[in-house]
């Protein structure tokens, strides 16, 4: 099985709890992401929401170190050219989608010697579109 690190900053407990459930979705389809909240420490990707300070802070980090970031906002319309974007009310199945999303867009390993890296757990297609092949 294949593994992505996934810290999220800011998020109400409603997100938090949305990619709990998207992470158990991709569980099913053979790629573990562990949820954990931001520690300034190795994750793949990180999902913030930017109403948040503590949020915002972790975007603009996240930016500037081009770490992989999937972005929680109230409304989807109100996106960034750095990021991906879903709406904080969106039900659990968008948030899968726009992680998937950010996964296969960002199929490139961003901490070398670190964990997996997004290369080693990303696969070629989408899980909607029929499932996952392995990239080589």
């Amino acid at each position: 099985m294949r593994h992505l690190t996934v810290a999220h900053a800011g998020c109400d407990d409603a997100t938090v709890q949305k990619l709990v459930l998207v992470a158990a979705l991709f569980r099913e389809h053979g790629l573990a992401i562990e949820i954990v909240p931001w520690q300034d420490s190795h994750t793949d990707i990180v999902v913030t929401d930017p109403a948040d300070p503590f949020g915002q802070q972790i975007t603009t980090l996240a930016a500037r170190q081009g770490i992989p970031a999937l972005i929680v906002r109230l409304a989807e319309e109100d996106e960034a050219d750095h990021s991906f974007v879903v709406g904080r009310k969106c039900p659990a199945f968008d948030y899968f989608l726009a992680l998937e999303r950010v996964i296969l867009a960002t199929a490139v390993p961003r901490h070398p010697g670190m964990g997996g890296g997004i290369r080693n757990a990303v696969h070629s297609h989408s899980i909607v579109a029929g499932g996952f092949d392995e990239m080589s």
